[in-house]
Formats: C-alpha cells, sequence, structure tokens
C-alpha cells in the first residue's frame, strides 16, 4: 500500500512539476509577445498600439509591474502626449513650437520617421522673424594670436564649412518675444531639463504676469543675463545653434575678406565698438557701430557672446584643423567678443573671454547665432 501511495505522489509531483513548466513557459511566450509587439509599435511612431501592449505584457507575470515594462511605458506615454502636442501645433502652423515637440519625441526613439520628416518640414516651413543673417563662405585661416595670452596659443590654421551670422546681437525683444512662445523660463525637456534661461535686469528683460517684455527704451539693446542654457534652447527653437569659437573668430576676423585687423571691423575701436572708452558703463543698441568686412556688427565690444564649446586652456594644442568642435566636457563655456565694461586688451577677437559656468547669467554676456548651410 505504501509502494502505491509513493507511486502516487511520484506521478502527481511529475504532474505538478510539468504543469508548472508549462505555465511559466507560456507565461515567458505570452511576456516576450507584447514586449516585442509593443517595442516594434514604439519604434513606428505607433504609440497608442504600444501602449495596449505593454499594458497586456504585465499581467502575464503574479508580481508587481515590471522595471522594464515600466520605462517602456513612460516613454512611450511621453512620445504619445508630444505626438498630440506636435500635430495640433503643425496643424495650426506653429511650426516652431510643432518642431520642439518631434524633436522631443526623436530624443527618445530616434526610430520614428514620421517625426523625423514632420521635425524636417517644420523646420522648412518655420519664416523666422531673425532675418538679418550673413554669409560666410568657408576657407582657412589662422586661429589664435601669438602675442595673446598662453590660451590663444599656439596659433594653427583651421578649415571651416560655410555658415550663416546673424548680423547683430540677439535683441531683447527678440528674446523675450521667444521666451513667449517657447512658455517657460526654464528648458523644458533633454538633458537640460530645468536650467534657468534668463533673469530680469533693468537694461534687458522684465516679467509682467506670465509675459515677458523689453524694458522701456532697451528693445533693441542686446539681451543680457541670459544663460549659455538660454541661448543654446533659443538657438534649438528656431533651428539654429551657437557658433563654435573656431566659427565666431573667423566671422569676427572678416571670414575670407578678413583684413587681418586686431579688433572685427578696424583698429579704430570708436568706430567699431562700444566698449569702456565709450559706452556709459551700460548697454548700447546694436549695430550702432561699424561693421566689419562681412557686414557683421558688435563682435567686438557691447556684450560678450556665448559660444558653444567648453573651455580647456589647452585646447589650441591639438591642433584639430577641421571645424574645431572644442572639448567634449568641461566646467566652464567659453564667451567670446569683449564687453562695454573692456578695455582694448580684452577686445582683440583672439581673446577667448572669460570662463562662465553655462547657468550663470552678467549684465555684459548675451549671444548670436548661426545656422549650418543645407
Amino acid at each position: 500500500m505504501k509502494k502505491f501511495f509513493r507511486k502516487v505522489r511520484t506521478v502527481l509531483f511529475i504532474i505538478f512539476y510539468f504543469s508548472n513548466s508549462f505555465l511559466f513557459a507560456q507565461e515567458d511566450e505570452c511576456y516576450n509577445f507584447y514586449m516585442e509587439n509593443g517595442i516594434k509599435n514604439f519604434e513606428e511612431g505607433d504609440y497608442k498600439t504600444a501602449v495596449k501592449y505593454f499594458v497586456a505584457a504585465n499581467p502575464c507575470f503574479d508580481k508587481p509591474a515590471d522595471s522594464d515594462i515600466d520605462d517602456w511605458m513612460q516613454k512611450t506615454k511621453k512620445c504619445a502626449s508630444d505626438k498630440e502636442m506636435g500635430d495640433k501645433m503643425f496643424f495650426m502652423g506653429n511650426f516652431c513650437e510643432a518642431r520642439f515637440y518631434y524633436q522631443e519625441i526623436l530624443s527618445y526613439n530616434k526610430y520614428d520617421k514620421e517625426a523625423k520628416a514632420r521635425s524636417k518640414m517644420c523646420k522648412k516651413k518655420h519664416v523666422s522673424k531673425l532675418k538679418n543673417m550673413i554669409f560666410v563662405e568657408g576657407g582657412t585661416f589662422e586661429m589664435g594670436y601669438a602675442g595673446g595670452e598662453i590660451d590663444e596659443k599656439p596659433v594653427h590654421q583651421v578649415t571651416l564649412k560655410s555658415f550663416y551670422i546673424s548680423k547683430y546681437e540677439l535683441s531683447n525683444q527678440e528674446f523675450a518675444d521667444f521666451l513667449n512662445s517657447y512658455r517657460s523660463d526654464v528648458v523644458r525637456g533633454g538633458k537640460y531639463k530645468g536650467q534657468p534661461l534668463v533673469f530680469e535686469h533693468e537694461w534687458g528683460l522684465m516679467k509682467v504676469g506670465r509675459k515677458w517684455k523689453a524694458q522701456a527704451g532697451y528693445e533693441n539693446h542686446p539681451v543680457v543675463m541670459v544663460t549659455w542654457y538660454g541661448a543654446n534652447e533659443f538657438c534649438k527653437f528656431y533651428g539654429h545653434q551657437l557658433p563654435t569659437e573656431a566659427q565666431w573668430e573667423f566671422a569676427a576676423r572678416g571670414g575670407n575678406k578678413s583684413e587681418m585687423n586686431l579688433y572685427s571691423g578696424g583698429d579704430n575701436l570708436a568706430e567699431i565698438a562700444i566698449f569702456a572708452g565709450n559706452s556709459g558703463k551700460k548697454t548700447q543698441p546694436v549695430g550702432t557701430k561699424k561693421s566689419n568686412e562681412l557686414g557683421v556688427h558688435d563682435m567686438t565690444g557691447n556684450v560678450l557672446e556665448w559660444c558653444s564649446d567648453w573651455y580647456s586652456k589647452e585646447y589650441y594644442a591639438l591642433g584639430e584643423e577641421n571645424d574645431p568642435q572644442g572639448p567634449v566636457l568641461g566646467e566652464f563655456k567659453v564667451a567670446r567678443g569683449g564687453a562695454f565694461t573692456g578695455g582694448k586688451n580684452l577686445l582683440r577677437v583672439s581673446y577667448r573671454g572669460e570662463l562662465i559656468n553655462p547657468d550663470f547669467a552678467l549684465n555684459y554676456l548675451g549671444f548670436r547665432y548661426i545656422r549650418a548651410v543645407e
């Protein structure tokens, strides 16, 4: 009898073991099926269907929500929300705003063909109000200054592709218009999310309720108290970029039309610059002084200008010749061009400026922008 019960128990154990193995296999198969289809739909840009698959994947396991599913769910819901807003802005004709949402999607899902196409379309359709751009034909120049500071050496040859650069430093009114379209005082998304864009100042901007406006009488003065994050986000919003140090210096020297002046546009500071000798200790309207050989104003004086590069004292020694982008990492961003506070030693085109944390804002620091030639 005991032998009989042992046999029965053994048989039951075998049945239980294989049935559970079968169930686990079924659960794995179920999970894999839903996850694979969810990811497939996510990459295709069908976020609503992707969400349904991820929701279905979770009950395959009799346990709390799987962290992998949670990650996919969060990304998918974010992309779905951005797609809804992007499409809404697109069909309203607000292409600048729409492009922001499509770019957000692409930061999570580089395979979304529709978002990529729409973003490209928005860039073409958006006719920027900021029309004052000067063509800078690509070329080769000697970057740096043998008689300058240690970080201006060694003088080295750099070759750049053609690009466009803004004729003037960005004005307070232009940045106020951007902020009111952007609808946030901090970076809205991406790796710099939450970083400050700008601060109020008597020569710059003020906030009235939810709206930003230029201080009366300073609408056409260069924007000040703008962080590097603010300058960078402005450029992203309108499809521009901040200039690299190399692009900035090439344009400041006059590009291929350069007359090899120490300053941008000549050697007579009174003619070409707002600086300590004539500024009245504050900013002045953009474009009031003589332009350089390319027709670009204020690349010497008025306000310092943010560049895209991280700073390194030894960077020139690397001798990067083709379109140098600066160090990969750093603590400070470079600001170029000198300001209304500066004397002649701080205003030459090769001078690498103050080293400033990207979240700092100063009453003598603004920016200009470039656009690549497509």
